[in-house]
Parts: C-alpha cells; structure tokens; sequence
C-alpha cells in the first residue's frame, strides 16, 4: 500500500542506507522522496539523500474524499493510522518540518486530528506537544489528541489496537 521496501542493493551515493527500510514520499503524481530508516538500532535512526527536503508525508491521503484527517508525527505513526486504524492521515517528520504553508491542504476538511506524542525529554521539553502547539497555530479548527505518557501512535495500537485512536479521530 506504500510500497516501503528494504535496501539490499543500494543505488550509487545510497550506499549509507545500505539495510534500511526505504519510506518513499509519494504524492498523486508519484514519488518525490524518500527517507530511509534504520532497523538495526544504529544512529541516525532516519536518513535521506543529500540535498532532499522533506515535506508532508502521505499527502495521497489528502485526496481520498473524507471530511476526516489525522496529523501524526513521523511516517511510520501515519502508517499505522492510515493502514491499521482506517482514518485518512498525513505525517510530519518532526516540530521543525511544519511549515506554514501547509494549512492550505487542509481547508475542505470538516475534521482535522493532530495525534500529539507525549514524548517528554530529560530537559523538560516535549517535541511531540511543541509539534501539535505549532500546528494549531496554523489550523485553529484542529482537535488535539495527547497520547497516553510516552507513547506514539505506533504504541498505543500495539498495546489496545485501533479502536482508542479511531474513537478519538472520528468524535
């Protein structure tokens, strides 16, 4: 369904994402990017080519026709959503990767959810809330989902499946 795939025989100047799984960009037209990660627990856990600027992930789903949209942190929380929950959703690969601009694909949404990570850090901070803070800045009709103490949506589907986070997107 998101044509991930693992890199086994890397391309000239992928050698680095040698083992990683391939996470493409993919808009209405085709793919415009991709990110790798790694699997192994090595550091960077996310890498991506030289040059490449990282936009809004699973922006296909912005055209599926719902009044419903998810706003997860990361590609792989929005995979979870989109795939295993069933609720349309795009992913923002970090506080830093909302732009401004992007409120404009949101307007014919009747419904927009931004599943925050509560991911507090050692020096107090908390990206995933700083995330969701600059989001409802810019799509004041956003709900704000906090997740459950250290959770992302990947865990709270591992630990109670979808039913907690559709309840939630679809209220």
């Amino acid at each position: 369904m998101f044509h991930l795939g693992t890199v086994s025989d890397p391309a000239p100047g992928h050698e680095h994402a040698a083992g990683c799984l391939s996470i493409p960009y993919r808009t209405p037209t085709g793919v415009v990017g991709i990110k790798f990660r790694k699997v192994d627990g090595g550091s960077p856990k996310y890498l991506w080519p030289t040059g490449q600027k990282i936009g809004m992930f699973n922006v296909v789903d912005l055209h599926d026709g719902s009044d419903v949209i998810a706003i997860c942190e990361g590609e792989l929380d929005c995979l979870v959503m989109s795939a295993l929950v069933g609720v349309p959703s795009v992913g923002i690969a970090g506080v830093t990767q909302w732009k401004p601009w992007f409120q404009k694909m949101f307007e014919g949404f009747e419904r927009i959810v931004v599943f925050a990570d509560n991911d507090l850090k050692e020096d107090g901070r908390n990206p995933g809330m700083e995330l969701a803070k600059r989001i409802k800045e810019d799509l004041d009709k956003a709900v704000v989902v906090r997740l459950p103490e250290n959770q992302d949506v990947n865990q709270v589907f591992q630990d109670g499946g979808a039913d907690w986070l559709r309840e939630r997107a679809l209220a």
